[in-house]
Formats: C-alpha cells, sequence, structure tokens
C-alpha cells in the first residue's frame, strides 16, 4: 500500500516529481523551469549562454547575476560542477539485512539468502515446488526448506523406507546386514557380540614372556617388555650397552646384575652416571708456589710463577747453575732471582766489575749512575731516579708500592720506569679494580639464576639441574622411583611416570583393581589381576563378565522327543505321554494297572499300552461287545454286526470311509505313493494328503512360484523381478542401492567448472556459477567488459582471473569503476612520503620530488649512502638518514677509516730505536747491544768475555768497554 506524499511517487515514496512537468507551471520569457529537489519545488531561472557550460553529468547552469553561474545537477549528482556522485545508499529502503549497492541517481539491493524483490522485502517460500516425498510434509525455512517424514519414512525428502541399520547399532567398522524389523552385525577380527562392541581379549593365552606386561589392543596385542628384553613377545634379550647409554668417555660399560641397567666405568677426568660429567681436575689445588690451574679435558696445566717450573710447580729454579758469577764469587739462589757474594776487588751483579774501576775513564754505573769506594773498599753506585742496582742497571720496581688492587690483581709486572697490572679473573682496569659482570646473558642454562663473584661467577641451579652452568638435568630416574614395569621420563626438576596398564599413581605405586567396577554379572565373583580380571561364575552362567546364561538344552538332554526348557543354573525336561524320569528316560508300563477287561491281553507300547481282546469283546480295554464297543471301527468308519464268526471272527464288519482300509479301517492308504507334490514333500493324513512346499512355492501340490516381490523392500523409485527364493531390485534413472533407496548424486562426478556449486536434482543436477563463469557446467568465460561497468570513458580490460575485470581511469578519476574524480595530491591520496613535495602530471598521476636522503617513485627508500662502500681499510659502514658514518676497524680513524693511526707518535721506542709503524701496531728496530719489544733491555756483552790478556769486561748500555791490564791497550785485544 502506497503513502500519499504530495509530489512523490513510488512505493516508498522515493520518486520525486517533476514539477516542471505538470501543465499549471509557467516561466517568465527567457528563463527555464529547474525542478528542484522536495517534491513540488521548482524555480525560474536564466540559462547560462552557449558557449558557458561548465556543469558535467547533464547538469544545468543557470546565471545568478552577469558574473558567476550556478550548476542545477540531475538526480543523482552534487558539487560545484555535478562531478560529485550522490550516495544514495545514504538513505536507503533495502531489508532484512540486505547490502545497498550505490549507482547514478540510484541504488540497488543485494539480498542475502532467502529473500528477494527490490528491496529484499520478501522471504522466499522454499516449499513452492518442493520435492518431499508422499510420506513427508514441507517446512519452509530461512535458506531452504526440510521434509518432515512421517513415522516410518527418513530420508531428505521422507523417500526412503526406516533402515534399522542407519542408526549405525553396529559398533566399530562392523558391517549391518538390514533385516525385516532387525539388523545382523558381521563382526571384525576381534569383536564379538550382537553389536560387535565386545572386544576378544587378545591377552587371556597370556602371550607375553620374561615378565611382560600384556595390552590388549583390537585384534591384536602388545607387550610392554620390562628393561633388557624386547620383540612382539618379549622374547629377545637385548644389549643395554649397545644403545650407547654411556658416554664416549666410558671405559668400560656392563649390565647390572638385573639387566634393566648400565653400569660405565668412566676415564680418567670424568664422572657421573653415564661419565658425562668433565670433573674438575683443579678443584684439588694441584699447583703450588702460586701456579695458576687452568682445567682442560682429562688434564691440567699449570701456569707456574716466575722461577718455579714441573708439572704441578714443584720445582725452584737453581739460577746459580748457570754460572753467572764471575771471580770466583759464591753464588746464593732466590726465588726467580740469584745473588753474587762477590771477592774483595771485584763488585756489580756477577762480582765482574773491578772495584778500581772507579778511578778508570770506564762507565762502571749505568744509566748516570755515580761510582764511589765504600768503607769496604768495594765499589758501588749512586742511582738516580728510576734506576738501581749494583751498577744502576735495573730500573726501580714500580711495584714496590703496591699500586695494584690487591683483590683484582694476579700479578704486578715490572717494565722500563713503569708498572703493568695483570688482573685476575672477574677484574679489570688499569689497576684492577673494575669488577668484571660475569653474568652474561644466556651464561646460565634452562632458566637458572647467575650470581656474580669477585672472580668469576655462581650458576644458582634450578631444582633437577646440575653442572658450572646448569647444563646438566640430574637424571631423576637413576634410582628407579616409578613401579616395576613403569616407564620414568626424566624432565627438568622432577620426572614422569607412565604407569604399565593396571597401575596408577605418582609412582604408578597403586595397583589399579578392576573389580571395584563390579563387572562380574549374574551373581559372578569377582578375582582381581595384573590388569585384569576374571569372573568366575555360578552354575548354569559363563561369558568374561558372566553376562551368558549356559542353554543346557543345547546337548539334547531330554530322550523320547520330550521337550527341554532352559532354566537359570540348570534345564527341565517336559516329557511326552508314557515316559518319565528326570530326563525322560523311563518308559512307563501302562499294563501295570491291568486295564484289559474280560480276559483280554494287554501289551505294552512306548507311551501307550494295547488290549488285545478275547472273542466277541471289543472297546480300548474289551470292555464292549462287538458294535457296541467305544467305535470299534476306526477313522469313522461304520460297525455293522455280522453273525458268521467264520468269516468275521471278530463280530463285525466295517465299512471304511474313502482313504482307510483294513479290518478295523485302521490302516490309512497312503495318498503321497503317487508323489502328488510337484516341488516340496508329501504327508500322508487321513483322507487324503498335505504338501509341505519347498522355500519360495506355494499350493495345494507347490505347483505355484511364490512372488518375492509381494513383501520386497524395493522402494517406489524401481520395479522387483521375481527370483527363485529372491528378489532383484531394478532401479529407475537417477536412483541405486539394493533397495533403490539413494538417489544418485550427480554432484559426486564434479561436472560443475571453475568452483561452480553442484545441487544435485533427481536423475540431473544443477550449476550454480562462480561470478565469471556460465553456461550448463559453467565452462564458459563471461566476458565482464560486454555490460562497459567503467565509467567515465574509463578503458575495461578483462583479467585472467574468471569474473573479474579491471579499469584503466582516465586522468583525474578514479575507483575500482573510474567513478570517482581525485586529485592525486590531496591529502587523501597524496602517495609522497617523508616530507617530499607532490606534483600533478597532465595525465593524471602524481610524482614525487623527493628531499635530500630518499629516492624511489614515491620518496619510500632511504637511499642507502654505503652502497658506494666509501669505508676504506675494511671499516663497517652504517647507513644513516641522508648520510652514513664509518665505524673503524682497530689502526684506523678519519671520516672514511683512510687515516692508519701512527702507533710510533708516543715514540714508544727506547734508545733511540727506529720505530715502524704497521697496522694497529708497531715494532722497533733495535740499535746494536738492545733488544726486547721496545728496545729497552740492554744486551750484556760481558757475558761472552770479550777482554782479552784478563781485561776487565765492563758493560754499558748498548756496549761494553775493556779495562786492560798495564801493558795492554784496545777494545778488546791488547796492544803492546
Amino acid at each position: 500500500m502506497e503513502t500519499k506524499h504530495p509530489g512523490f511517487l513510488g512505493r516508498n515514496c522515493e520518486v520525486d516529481i517533476d514539477a516542471c512537468s505538470l501543465s499549471n507551471i509557467t516561466c517568465p520569457p527567457k528563463t527555464e523551469c529547474l525542478d528542484l529537489p522536495g517534491g513540488l519545488e521548482y524555480t525560474c531561472r536564466v540559462p547560462c549562454p552557449q558557449n558557458l557550460q561548465p556543469c558535467a553529468s547533464g547538469g544545468r547552469c543557470v546565471l545568478n547575476d552577469a558574473s558567476s553561474y550556478t550548476c542545477i545537477c540531475t538526480p543523482g549528482w552534487s558539487g560545484h560542477h555535478c562531478r560529485i556522485n550522490v550516495n544514495d545508499c545514504v538513505q536507503h529502503w533495502c531489508q532484512n539485512g540486505a547490502t545497498c549497492m550505490d549507482a547514478i541517481d540510484g541504488y540497488s539491493c543485494l539480498c542475502p539468502r532467502g529473500y528477494a524483490g527490490v528491496y529484499c522485502e520478501e522471504d522466499i517460500d522454499y516449499c513452492v515446488g518442493h520435492r518431499c516425498a508422499e510420506h513427508g510434509v514441507c517446512l519452509d525455512q530461512q535458506y531452504n526448506f526440510t521434509c518432515r517424514c512421517l513415522l516410518g519414512f527418513e530420508g531428505s525428502l521422507c523417500e526412503l523406507e526406516t533402515n534399522e541399520c542407519n542408526s549405525f547399532p553396529c559398533a566399530g567398522s562392523a558391517t549391518c546386514v538390514d533385516l525385516i524389523s532387525d539388523y545382523r552385525c558381521h563382526c571384525p577380527p576381534g569383536f564379538e557380540g550382537r553389536t560387535c562392541s565386545e572386544n576378544v581379549n587378545d591377552c587371556w593365552s597370556q602371550p607375553c614372556l620374561n615378565g611382560g606386561l600384556c595390552k590388549d589392543l583390537i585384534n591384536d596385542y602388545i607387550c610392554h617388555c620390562p628393561v633388557g628384553f624386547k620383540g612382539k613377545d618379549c622374547s629377545v634379550d637385548i644389549d643395554l650397552c649397545s644403545f650407547g647409554l654411556c658416554s664416549e668417555h666410558t671405559l668400560i660399560c656392563s649390565e647390572t646384575k638385573d639387566g634393566q641397567n648400565v653400569s660405565c666405568t668412566c676415564k680418567r677426568g670424568f664422572g657421573g652416571s653415564l661419565c658425562e660429567v668433565n670433573l674438575n681436575d683443579c678443584e684439588s689445588k694441584p699447583c703450588q708456589n702460586g701456579g695458576i690451574c687452568v682445567d682442560g679435558i682429562d688434564l691440567y696445566q699449570c701456569f707456574c710463577s716466575e722461577g718455579f717450573g714441573g708439572f704441578n710447580c714443584e720445582i725452584n729454579y737453581d739460577e746459580c747453575v748457570h754460572g753467572y758469577c764471575a771471580n770466583n764469587s759464591s753464588c746464593i739462589d732466590l726465588v726467580a732471582d740469584y745473588e753474587c757474594i762477590c771477592p774483595l776487588g771485584f763488585a756489580g751483579k756477577n762480582c765482574s766489575t773491578s772495584v778500581s774501576a772507579c778511578a778508570s775513564d770506564v762507565e762502571v754505573c749505568s744509566n748516570g749512575g755515580t761510582c764511589f769506594y765504600n768503607s769496604a773498599g768495594k765499589i758501588q753506585c749512586i742511582c738516580p731516579p728510576g734506576y738501581q742496582g749494583n751498577e744502576c742497571f735495573s730500573s726501580v720496581n714500580q711495584c714496590v708500592s703496591n699500586p695494584c688492587h690487591p683483590e683484582g690483581t694476579l700479578l704486578c709486572e715490572e717494565l722500563a720506569n713503569t708498572y703493568r697490572c695483570v688482573c685476575q679473573n672477574g677484574y679489570s682496569g688499569p689497576h684492577c679494580k673494575t669488577l668484571i659482570n660475569h653474568c652474561v646473558d644466556g651464561l646460565c642454562q634452562h632458566g637458572s639464576a647467575c650470581l656474580d663473584l669477585s672472580r668469576g661467577f655462581k650458576c644458582d641451579c634450578l631444582p633437577g639441574l646440575t653442572g658450572q652452568f646448569c647444563e646438566v638435568n640430574i637424571d631423576d630416574c637413576e634410582e628407579q622411583p616409578c613401579g616395576a614395569l613403569s616407564v620414568c621420563n626424566d624432565a627438568v626438576g622432577g620426572y614422569n611416570c607412565f604407569c604399565a596398564p593396571g597401575f596408577i599413581g605418582n609412582n604408578c605405586e597403586i595397583e589399579v583393581n578392576e573389580c571395584l567396577s563390579e563387572p562380574c554379572g549374574n551373581g559372578g565373583s569377582c578375582i582381581d589381576d595384573l590388569n585384569s580380571f576374571t569372573c568366575q561364575c555360578p552354575f548354569g552362567i559363563t561369558g568374561n563378565y558372566c553376562e551368558v546364561n549356559i542353554d543346557e538344552c543345547m546337548s539334547s538332554p531330554c530322550l523320547h522327543n520330550a521337550t527341554c526348557l532352559d532354566l537359570v543354573h540348570g534345564y527341565r525336561c517336559v516329557c511326552r505321554p508314557g515316559f518319565t524320569g528326570t530326563e525322560c528316560e523311563l518308559d512307563i508300563d501302562e499294563c501295570a494297572s491291568s486295564p484289559c477287561k474280560n480276559g483280554a491281553t494287554c501289551i505294552d507300547q512306548p507311551g501307550n499300552y494295547f488290549c488285545q481282546c478275547a472273542a466277541p469283546f471289543k472297546g480300548h480295554n474289551c470292555e464292549f461287545l462287538p458294535c457296541e464297543a467305544s467305535n470299534p471301527c476306526e477313522n469313522g468308519a461304520v460297525c455293522v454286526e455280522e453273525l458268521d464268526q467264520d468269516h468275521f471272527p471278530l463280530g463285525f464288519r466295517c465299512h471304511c470311509r474313502h482313504g482307510f482300509t483294513g479290518p478295523r479301517c485302521e490302516i490309512n492308504v497312503d495318498e503321497c505313493s503317487s508323489s502328488p507334490c510337484f516341488h516340496g514333500f508329501c504327508y500322508d493324513v487321513a483322507d487324503g494328503f498335505y504338501c509341505l512346499c519347498n522355500p519360495g512355492y506355494a499350493g495345494l501340490r507347490c505347483e505355484q512360484d511364490i512372488d518375492d516381490c509381494m513383501n520386497s523392500l524395493c522402494s517406489s523409485n524401481s520395479i522387483c523381478k521375481d527370483l527363485h527364493l529372491s528378489y532383484e531390485c531394478v532401479c529407475h534413472s537417477g536412483w541405486e542401492g539394493e533397495f533403490c533407496q539413494q538417489e544418485i548424486d550427480e554432484c559426486l562426478s564434479q561436472p560443475c567448472k571453475n568452483n561452480a556449486t553442484c545441487t544435485d536434482l533427481l536423475n540431473s543436477y544443477k550449476c550454480l556459477c562462480s561470478p565469471g563463469w556460465t553456461g550448463v557446467d559453467c565452462a564458459e568465460d563471461v566476458d565482464e567488459c560486454d555490460s562497459g561497468p567503467c565509467l567515465n570513458g574509463a578503458q575495461c580490460q578483462e583479467s585472467d582471473v574468471p569474473g573479474e575485470f579491471s579499469c584503466t581511469c582516465p586522468p583525474f578519476f578514479s575507483g575500482p569503476l573510474c567513478n570517482h574524480p581525485y586529485d592525486p595530491c590531496d591529502p587523501l591520496h597524496n602517495p609522497c612520503l617523508h616530507n617530499s613535495t607532490c606534483l600533478t602530471r597532465s595525465n593524471g598521476k602524481a610524482s614525487c620530488r623527493c628531499p635530500a636522503g630518499f629516492e624511489g617513485s614515491w620518496c619510500e627508500i632511504d637511499t642507502n649512502e654505503c652502497s658506494s662502500n666509501p669505508c676504506q681499510n675494511q671499516g663497517d659502514c652504517v647507513d644513516r638518514v641522508n648520510g652514513y658514518s664509518c665505524d673503524c676497524k682497530m689502526g684506523f680513524s678519519g671520516l672514511h677509516c683512510e687515516e692508519d693511526i701512527n702507533e710510533c707518535t708516543s715514540s714508544p721506542c727506547h734508545n733511540s730505536a727506529i720505530c715502524q709503524d704497521l697496522v694497529n701496531r708497531f715494532t722497533c728496530i733495535c740499535p746494536p747491544g738492545y733488544f726486547g719489544t721496545l728496545c729497552d733491555l740492554d744486551v750484556n756483552e760481558c757475558e761472552v768475555s770479550p777482554c782479552l790478556h784478563e781485561g776487565i769486561c765492563i758493560n754499558t748500555p748498548g756496549g761494553f768497554k775493556c779495562v786492560c791490564r798495564p801493558g795492554y791497550s784496545g777494545s778488546s785485544f791488547a796492544l803492546r
């Protein structure tokens, strides 16, 4: 029903009437009528001249005054020049969750599944034209329909009779065979019972050897073997040492007595249960006399203090053995030194200087020392600052003042007029005062805390860890905490027990009592066993759970065709007449009660008796005369008394009915002798015969072949074909299955191409194509450009991806359909990065003017100033924004590491040695008479006794002098 609103039309009043189209609207001359939004609103305006038409999209240009104009846009457009497409979806009438799709001057509603109509206001009734069978009622759903089946029918369309196998009564992979009102399960190997839900206990025969625990599986078993055994039945003895449980530091591997573990005899220097721990050989402090111990693999090494040697630094070297003391002086060995006791007239470190040398021109005292005679008449030197010793040859021991930090210093090393502090582990700095943090990240493993110490570190291991770095996981399973035959899995700080079947508890110490669930039925007694139980059943009951009542009648204990009644705990025989006893084994003597009268003879028979009457008595008990007896003639014959005893000794004659003969008509004529039954067994009966037909036949003479299709299970989707004792369902097209109850799913062959959705129909199918495809099987590619989807003169290009296309937009338009005018440099679309300048090109695209340090189409790339390898001498280049820096290798400096640092600028070489600069180091070329890294050590030329004729050699810096005896001269030889 439409609501009346003046100026609007449409179901939802969405159409604005063009007021200018009404006949009663007139405008003044030289003006035009312009319809305005809002119903019947309009205005009369002067149109723009033909040479001034700036309005786009069909907009009409009208003059405001002589210098301005206004564009009156057509519906669906806005903006000063009508270039902006109005989003009509801002106010829309799409219902039921539909998606509004904006268009030019309108919109369309994209309906969700289950709805239709212009505004998706119509709920689709899927039951219209439904395919529910006659046994179902159609129910409309939101996205489809369902069929509610009447009792006894099922299937998506209620087309199938209920199949008892559809409820999957058979367990596991058992095969269900549908029967009439029943089913039968064909069990797979390993299962039994009506529903095949009972697992056959394959462990019943106890197949596992050597104490292995048997776990029952499906038609199989698995043996959990104790440590030391393997194989299907745990019969194979394992050599545990062959698994390499002991580490490579093991000398001998042997099994323990119980055969469930290994014993590892370790090589020297190793320990642990598996010889995996490298023992700290320095722990016993074997290095003597201040030697430093360094632990190694299977050994240690002592770095001895100066003056000591030997493997453990136990030897104090005797410097006197070298004969340094001259002129018969006495040598006293010191620690790392010696002292010469000079005789009268000699002095010096080695007593090689004559005391008369002060009077000569020979420089006795080195390094500017002053020579004089002491009170004992010996030469003595007064040394300048920085030197000491008998000859002022030695530099002052700068270490005497203990300049190095006492706790952090290993030793103070004396250098030329200076010293060097050799730091202990854990300290650094020129005086070894700085405490080093040894706890670097990841030093202590497995999350253990690191404690920094003065000379190292200590790892505070979490529970279950050990080792210097907490790298060794303590084997908590070593003491075998888990119960017998259970598997212990070591973990960090603990262990987990994987219990053997039949055990529970943290340590698998609790044996499960399987009898607690009372599994034995019918009064059976439960006996608990390891991982199992046994039911002792009462008499008459059997089964693993005493669930089966033994049918004692199976052995046919009752005799003489008695009926056997099975009872709980036994059976009972219902005897036929004439028999008695527990098993009907006794024949009752019916003649014992003398039932025959009038002198008749009683003859006992099984379950009966017979009276042989004396003439002329008759009757069952010979109690009657002929024909007076009760039915002397049998089988309905008529008795006629006869007086001729010679011909009729019984005194009567019987007129027999048809089918009987004999004196008493007691003989039944055998009508079966002529084989009257065609397909059956003939039973002779009184006055005729009866045919017991073979299966599949019927009729009085079994002459009719029974039509098995009368009670067939063939569905209405087939034709039943009668067979002997069976039938066959011949399915209509589109159906399959034993009873043609299953509609063939033509979609299984995947006839629909290109990701189309296949809907199965009766004997057919339907393809719902994906976007971009059409045809019966969705194999034809749709040309999306045929509909002209690209706007504003854009060029449409079909995509290689089915169902898609792309629009190549003209300048100043964008969007998937090129329907959005845009300035590429406005803030919303500006692609230029890093404060670059955006420039609009004539083709409608943007270009970027990059600042220094950036490049790329959008200035998105930080220029890599390192790409030209500006850093020299293997310096590492670090790229920065609009620049770079060089991290120089040791020995180089400069902006580009181009300057080789001259280590010689500090004049490290002594005694006029030549300093040669190298990369990150230097070398000193010593002048004659000096040696050492810095040429700071004076060569003692006097050690080789260069002076002849008992001349006295005096060592001088860089050389030597000879003090000659009277009568000789020269530097090293005497001249007379």
